[in-house]
């Protein structure tokens, strides 16, 4: 695109401004999104009546292309909410039978004395738990890549999952926005302009781990159309 529009001064500053170092997929479709808008103002490809195209990609094309990643957006966000629900209740599950199995050594010893058969059974069950709790989460990226977005990449060790907890600006409190399987990340789009503040807690099976230390992000405000 640059190449074919290198003598038209206006589409060439148009189409260098569109951001090109994005690390992430909602980071991508932001990119997408600013080439198609570009892409609809440029004029026929120079010494022909044809418009720009790249080895068979019409602008029609990318566009269902950028339609298909944000709905695959949209779905990663929805199965990684399930995900975390589910494991919500298996941490419950898990509580309810370690509890019975507490109980049950418990009276197990008290109707077998030492040195039984029946004792040394109740003596070889494994009473340490395989699992530690989730050590303390680090977030290793808190940034906003362009305007109206942040971007957080976290982990922990033993962690199977996370919580993202934000403090938007002018709120008292954090409150729960998102949930992310290992390795650990978060994206978040369409934000008004502020200091925003995230925290996050390395989950598994044993519980909930410490939070984060908390990250702060700046957010510039999206830039309105003339």
């Amino acid at each position: 695109m640059k190449s074919c529009y290198r003598h038209d001064r206006a589409s060439l500053d148009s189409i260098q401004a569109v951001p090109t170092d994005d690390k992430s997929a909602v980071e991508t479709l932001h990119r997408m999104k600013e080439l198609m808008a570009v892409w609809d103002a440029l004029p026929s490809v120079p010494g022909t009546t044809d418009p720009f195209a790249v080895r068979g990609i019409t602008r029609l094309t990318f566009g269902t292309l950028a339609e298909d990643l944000d709905a695959n957006i949209s779905a990663n966000t929805r199965e990684s909410t399930l995900l975390g629900n589910e494991e919500a209740k298996l941490r419950v599950f898990n509580s309810q039978v370690e509890d019975f199995i507490t109980a049950a050594l418990i009276q197990g010893r008290a109707q077998y004395p030492a040195g039984t058969p029946e004792r040394s059974f109740i003596e070889a069950v494994p009473t340490d738990p395989s699992t530690q709790k989730p050590a303390q989460a680090e977030i290793t990226r808190a940034e906003s890549p362009v305007e109206g977005t942040v971007q957080l990449e976290f982990d922990a060790a033993h962690a199977t999952s996370f919580q993202v907890w934000r403090k938007a600006p002018g709120e008292a409190q954090f409150a729960l926005v998102g949930d992310s399987i290992r390795p650990g990340s978060f994206s978040a789009i369409g934000l008004a302009a502020g200091n925003y503040e995230y925290q996050v807690v390395g989950v598994n099976s044993r519980g909930e781990g410490p939070a984060s230390a908390t990250a702060s992000v700046s957010v510039a405000a999206v830039a309105v159309a003339a």
